[in-house]
């Protein structure tokens, strides 16, 4: 679920990625803030979706280590 959640924010965060730099370009005073604001963005939603990998990887291991269990005192 959470993936999925992850996935559909992609396109959000490409279309960031994509219109940022132009909106930037616009305002020399606002530049700096509005590429802080995108690079943020862009930093957490892949921090996230790190993180989200990483315990789905935990959560397939547990998983996997108890169907052993289970099935070794069957």
């Amino acid at each position: 679920l959470l993936r999925e959640s992850i996935a559909e924010h992609k396109p959000h965060i490409d279309k960031l990625l994509k219109i940022g730099p132009q909106l930037a370009e616009l305002s020399a005073q606002e530049g700096a803030t509005v590429r802080q604001r995108y690079n943020e963005a862009e930093r957490r939603y892949l921090n996230i979706k790190e993180e989200v990998k990483g315990r789905a990887t935990a959560l397939d291991e547990a998983v996997s280590q108890s169907v052993q269990v289970f099935a070794a005192k069957c």
